[in-house]
């Protein structure tokens, strides 16, 4: 294992991409989006099953990923100051990259919501590997080996092969799911140790799937109950493929496995592992599960149909229904594309990122697709055109740590005239830009005073409230100064020499019946005195 830093011939790679895009007269930008910015950031190439960009606590982005397909170098990229990128040179010129001993398959980011994004990986040496990268001091710590029985591609483009997923829970545990060489997918969680860089055990491994035949996982938390959810493309009935999920409790308890499509799902081994399928999953703040994926070969004898489906009791999967038409864009009244990415906002409004139908020749473009208050969807609009944009978004999304979420962010690349081996990151925006207030307590933090200070919401009915503050999740054992006489013209309170490492934290407020209501979500922080 070797630090490296940015390679001459890297660099002259990108330079030459980079002077293509730059003097390419069909790069257009669609004026009708809401605020869309794009630019290009640097080699590199992005999934849609994995989430590659993060917006830390501090308001900067960072976007990892492979440097290349056949290289085993990671790239670090991430903005210069806190806000929304205007250009290239809002981000560091030089990226930090780390060497692995083998070619990297695919990248995933899951951050903490205060100083560590841990960055997974799976590599041609079928190793799973979690990089945890401190935000503070801009550098990945030493690797933290997963698994060594991760799948990999026997030969041949690979590209959009997603093997890795994980997010961090409202607790604070980091849960991870990946793709075996057994064709299995398999979930694990751990707590994580910023002191001694170690990940401990929280939940032992589980086979996710029953019947094999499974691969790109795509694991999601729920905002509104904490529960995981698994989704992945299984090929047990093959040459039929299916969409599959499975639901973890916050308690710890795995339900059934769920047929999602009712679609023939696309797949195909004629390059990687079904390189041009998703899933993409995203739940809401209200614990609505949807996924997109796309379909195989239909009567128009083409495949990439975009299917959308939700969770109530059951899955509910059909093809996207487009209100309106456009020769191009609306097919059979849907949309097709390859590896659509859903996405959202703080108030639920639903988008599909992707690019246009090979069909019609205007697979080179990217679009966008609202999705309507009725249920329909929009006609796609152009985001950018090029050659060629044939390529996956990966979007920001996640349970803990979504910062601005009401800017809809992405990353997906630019392969020069069809050349994969020389991918292009391109950063991409649309929406209003402003960030949300923050919710009522507790906030994540961290801290490099002893003496931290935590702060909460008001509840209005409140007579007083309660804090409680532990090394564990589990609350077994407060410490000291957790409180439950807290009056209600306190809503911050001061801590008194803590040692450096992660603590978590959860109020609750007294009703005037002298019964105390729920505690909130539990939150971490972690203290680092120099």
């Amino acid at each position: 294992m070797k630090h490296s830093r940015w390679s001459i011939c890297s660099a002259i790679i990108l330079l030459i991409a980079l002077s293509i895009i730059i003097f390419k007269s069909s790069l257009e930008v669609d004026a009708q989006a809401t605020n869309p910015v794009l630019f290009a950031i640097g080699s590199g190439y992005t999934d849609v099953t994995t989430r590659q960009i993060i917006r830390s606590y501090d308001d900067r982005v960072f976007i990892f990923a492979a440097q290349s397909q056949y290289s085993p170098v990671l790239v670090a990229y991430r903005t210069i100051t806190a806000g929304l990128p205007t250009g290239t040179n809002s981000f560091v010129q030089q990226p930090i990259t780390v060497t692995e001993s083998a070619n990297l398959i695919s990248v995933d980011a899951v951050y903490n919501g205060s100083i560590t994004i841990h960055v997974l990986i799976n590599t041609q040496a079928g190793a799973v590997k979690d990089y945890p990268f401190d935000i503070t001091s801009n550098t990945f710590r030493a690797p933290i080996l997963i698994a060594s029985n991760g799948g990999t591609v026997s030969s041949g483009d690979y590209i959009g092969t997603a093997g890795v997923s994980g997010m961090v829970d409202l607790s604070g545990h980091l849960h991870i799911s990946y793709w075996s060489n057994s064709n299995h997918i398999v979930h694990q969680a751990y707590t994580y140790d910023a002191v001694n860089n170690v990940l401990n055990s929280f939940a032992a491994p589980t086979q996710v799937d029953a019947a094999g035949s499974a691969n790109h996982p795509a694991l999601a938390i729920s905002p509104a109950n904490n529960s995981v959810t698994i989704a992945w493309v299984s090929q047990v009935t093959a040459p039929i493929g299916r969409i599959m999920a499975r639901t973890r409790s916050a308690t710890g308890v795995w339900g059934a496995e769920e047929v999602v499509s009712t679609a023939d799902a696309w797949t195909s081994t004629a390059a990687g592992i079904n390189i041009d399928q998703g899933p993409s999953l995203i739940i809401s703040s209200n614990g609505t599960k949807y996924i997109s994926y796309i379909q195989d070969n239909d009567t128009t004898g083409s495949y990439g149909r975009a299917h959308f489906a939700t969770f109530g009791s059951v899955w509910n999967d059909s093809p996207v229904a487009v209100a309106g038409t456009n020769a191009q864009l609306v097919i059979n009244g849907s949309s097709y594309t390859h590896t659509p990415a859903l996405t959202t906002d703080a108030n639920g409004q639903l988008y599909i990122i992707g690019h246009g139908p090979i069909l019609t020749n205007v697979g080179n473009n990217m679009y966008t697709m609202r999705r309507n208050s009725n249920g329909t969807w929009g006609v796609p609009s152009l985001y950018v055109s090029g050659n060629s944009f044939d390529s996956s978004p990966s979007v920001k999304w996640a349970a803990v740590g979504n910062n601005r979420p009401n800017t809809y962010e992405f990353v997906f690349f630019l392969a020069p005239n069809g050349l994969y081996n020389n991918a292009v990151l391109y950063y991409g925006r649309f929406g209003d830009g402003t960030p949300v207030a923050t919710q009522s307590a507790p906030v994540r933090n961290y801290f490099t005073t002893n003496t931290p200070t935590l702060t909460w919401g008001r509840v209005s009915w409140a007579t007083a409230y309660e804090i409680q503050v532990d090394r564990a999740a589990s609350f077994t054992q407060p410490l000291d100064f957790s409180k439950n006489d807290i009056t209600t013209d306190m809503l911050s309170i001061t801590m008194k020499d803590l040692d450096n490492g992660v603590y978590y934290w959860r109020v609750r407020a007294l009703q005037a019946s002298s019964v105390w209501g729920a505690w909130s979500t539990v939150e971490s922080f972690e203290v680092a005195v120099p």
